[in-house]
C-alpha cells in the first residue's frame, strides 16, 4: 500500500476540521468557542481603542494650540491698529481745534486759509525763518501773511514748487504797520522784532493813550497783509517827556519754536 503525500495529508486534515466545525454548529456547540476567541481578543481591541483615543486627544491639543497662537496674533494686530487710530484721531482733533481758532481771524474767510506743516526752523542771531511744506503749486505766493492760533506769524519770503520760507515777525528786520485796537483813537505804529525782547511797536504818537493789555493788530496798509490780524498785547509802554513818539513792548501768543501747523492767508 502506497503512503500518502504530505499534500494529501493536509487536505484530509483540513476536510476533517471542516466536518468537525459543521458538526459543532449543528449541535449548537460553536457559541462557546466563539466566546473564548472573543474574550481573548477583547483586551487587544480595548488597548488599540485607547491608543486611538489618546492620539486623537493629542491632535486636538495641537490643533487648539495652533488656533490660540493665530488668534493671539490677530488680537495683537487689532490692538496695534486701534492704537494707530487713536493717535490719528488725537492729531485730527488738534488740527481741527487749530482751524477753529483761525476762522475768526480778522476779516479772513475760512476758504482763504491754506494749511501748511512746518518742516524746518532756522533761528539765529540775525534772521528768523521757518520752512513750510506748501509752495507755488498750492497757491502760495511771496508776501502772503502766515498765521497760527489766530495771530500773525510772518510773511512768505521765498517760494518753490513744494515748499516756502516764512519770514517771522520776531525778526529784527521784519516790519508791519499796526494799530492799537483798544485805545480810543486806535493809534498806529510800526511793529518789528527785537532780539531778546520779543516785539516792539514804535512811532506811536506821543499824545496817544496806549496802555498795557491793549490788543495790537495789523492795520492793512503798506503791505499785502490783511487788516485785523492779531499781533499781540501791549506789555509795557515807554513814553518819554521830550520825545515825539512813544514805544510799546508787545508780546505774541505764538510760541515760534514750537510751531507744527500754520495757515497761509491766500486772500483777505
Amino acid at each position: 500500500m502506497r503512503r500518502m503525500s504530505k499534500v494529501q495529508q493536509r487536505m484530509i486534515f483540513l476536510m476533517g476540521g471542516a466536518v468537525i466545525l459543521v458538526a459543532l454548529g449543528i449541535l449548537g456547540l460553536l457559541g462557546p468557542v466563539k466566546n473564548v476567541f472573543g474574550a481573548a481578543a477583547q483586551p487587544l481591541a480595548g488597548g488599540l481603542s485607547g491608543i486611538g483615543s489618546r492620539l486623537a486627544g493629542g491632535w486636538d491639543v495641537v490643533t487648539s494650540a495652533g488656533s490660540l497662537a493665530s488668534e493671539n496674533q490677530q488680537l495683537r494686530s487689532e490692538v496695534a491698529s486701534l492704537k494707530q487710530q487713536v493717535a490719528q484721531n488725537v492729531e485730527l482733533k488738534s488740527q481741527n481745534d487749530e482751524l477753529r481758532k483761525q476762522l475768526g481771524v480778522g476779516s479772513v474767510r475760512a476758504d482763504a486759509l491754506i494749511a501748511a506743516e512746518v518742516i524746518g526752523y532756522q533761528p539765529d542771531n540775525y534772521r528768523q525763518f521757518i520752512t513750510i511744506g506748501r509752495g507755488s503749486r498750492d497757491g502760495v505766493k511771496k508776501g502772503m501773511a502766515v498765521v497760527s492760533q489766530g495771530s500773525l506769524v510772518g510773511t512768505i519770503q521765498d517760494v518753490s514748487a513744494t515748499t516756502s520760507k516764512v519770514f517771522l515777525i520776531i525778526d529784527p528786520n521784519f516790519r508791519v504797520t499796526a494799530l492799537d485796537q483798544t485805545a480810543p483813537n486806535r493809534p498806529t505804529g510800526t511793529i518789528h522784532g527785537q532780539i531778546g525782547s520779543g516785539l516792539i511797536m514804535d512811532r506811536i504818537a506821543q499824545n496817544e493813550n496806549v496802555q498795557p493789555g491793549d490788543t495790537i493788530v495789523t492795520s492793512g496798509t503798506g503791505s499785502e497783509i490783511p487788516k485785523g490780524l492779531i499781533i499781540g498785547k501791549v506789555q509795557t509802554v515807554d513814553k518819554r517827556d521830550n520825545g515825539v513818539f512813544q514805544t510799546a513792548q508787545v508780546t505774541s501768543d505764538v510760541v515760534f519754536n514750537r510751531l507744527e501747523v500754520v495757515y497761509v492767508v491766500s486772500r483777505p
